[in-house]
């Protein structure tokens, strides 16, 4: 399980939020249910507030 403010890679492409495999997030907050999910801030390369996204354990791996 992954924890807050833990490093991430995207394993996904979210094209409604501009984002592709690899783009790197940070986890801001954990829930565990009613499964097990992470709200995580993406860096915003445009300059606008950076996007916040809910995804699921099997859309990001922990950055080495």
């Amino acid at each position: 399980m992954l924890h807050n403010f833990d490093l991430v890679s995207l394993t996904v492409t979210l094209p409604e939020h501009g984002l592709l495999p690899g783009a790197l997030g940070t986890i801001v907050e954990v829930f565990t249910e009613p499964e097990l999910s992470y709200a995580i801030e993406f860096g915003g390369q445009d300059g606008i507030r950076p996007p916040h996204v809910m995804l699921g354990a099997g859309q990001v791996l922990k950055h080495a």
